[in-house]
């Protein structure tokens, strides 16, 4: 993997105050799972099926929750870095339509947690 930008806690790019902060290894493996959790299907004008489809099927109570936590699992699975999911863990709240994933990966730095809000 190689080095990336990290993002802050409201996902703008960390700045301090003459250069970007920069992250690597575990942390960068944490990182590009969570943007790839919060990328909305339909988002990306070049292939509109990449990415959770948050705005419809999410929060849908018609969608069962295995299905919906297949979505998140495969997208971290998938993620560069990551081995394997340890751990997962999905709450949604359809009346405020609000998520929480937690989830515990082995990655090719070692076992890392992720905690991302949707």
């Amino acid at each position: 993997m190689a080095i990336d930008k990290l993002l802050d806690e409201n996902n703008d790019l960390a700045f301090n105050g003459e250069d970007f902060i920069l992250v690597s290894e575990s942390a960068e493996v944490v990182q590009s799972c969570s943007i790839r959790l919060r990328f909305v299907q339909t988002e990306w004008v070049f292939d509109f099926t990449l990415g959770i489809p948050w705005l419809d099927e999410m929060f849908a109570t018609e969608i069962s929750y295995s299905r919906k936590r297949q979505w998140l699992v495969d997208t971290i699975q998938k993620t560069i870095g990551v081995n394997r999911l340890k751990e997962f863990k999905f709450d949604v709240d359809p009346v405020n339509r609000g998520a929480l994933v937690e989830f515990e990966a082995e990655t090719i730095y070692g076992v890392v947690n992720g905690s991302v809000s949707l």
